[in-house]
């Protein structure tokens, strides 16, 4: 009696097995929040590691066995595990949203506009000279005395055409050895004076 009744239990538990062990199919439909199919998305059997991929309508069909689970993947969503009690049902996968990638894009756009910046600062700084018109320097003259006062005597604003120089440069072409063709290299970002008296003796050895 007693070797019957372990007969019968040893019977139960390999009875059991074979049930838990049966292979059988999970089918599923893989959709996005938005009702749209999910195609190429990857059906891993996290035992066995066997891969398939749902079709174009997001459908799939894998064989487990026993309490076998199954990862859902995809690069552009959120991992999510099924198993046998998910079989049939339509599973939707949220959007995998990359914080660090986020990050990445803002600072290289950041960058690809301080460069672009640094750029235009250099063409303008290589571009030609530009030759101020009348009206222009009249302009630039009476806004000089208007956030300025008015000038001192003997001496009037001079605005040159436009490509910056070092300072230690302006002091010197505005001294009393300057010249003609060295003046013309200043430019309208600094509001030279050049001394009167210069210009008349320039007229005077003319003369």
């Amino acid at each position: 009696m007693r070797y019957f009744l372990i007969s019968i239990t040893l019977l139960m538990v390999i009875q059991g097995y074979s049930q838990t062990d049966k292979m059988t199919i999970l089918s599923g439909t893989i959709v996005d929040s938005d009702s749209v199919p999910v195609p190429d998305m990857a059906i891993i059997n996290t035992r066995t590691l066997n891969t398939i991929r749902t079709d174009e309508k997001g459908f799939f069909q894998a064989q487990v066995t026993g309490n076998d689970s199954l990862l859902i993947y995809h690069i552009a969503y959120k991992r999510l595990f099924i198993t046998k009690k998910d079989n049939g049902k339509l599973i939707i996968v949220e959007p995998e949203i990359n914080e660090i990638n986020q990050v990445d894009i803002t600072n290289n756009y950041k960058q690809e506009l301080k460069n672009l910046q640094e750029t235009v600062d250099e063409i303008k700084r290589a571009a030609p000279l530009k030759k101020l018109s009348k009206e222009e320097r009249k302009s630039l003259v009476t806004k000089f005395v208007e956030e300025n006062g008015s000038h001192n005597k003997g001496f009037s604003p001079f605005f040159g055409p436009t490509v910056a120089v070092p300072i230690g440069k302006i002091v010197q072409l505005t001294g009393l050895d300057a010249n003609k063709r060295q003046r013309k290299k200043l430019t309208s970002h600094y509001h030279l004076v050049k001394p009167s008296h210069i210009k008349k003796k320039n007229k005077i050895s003319k003369d």
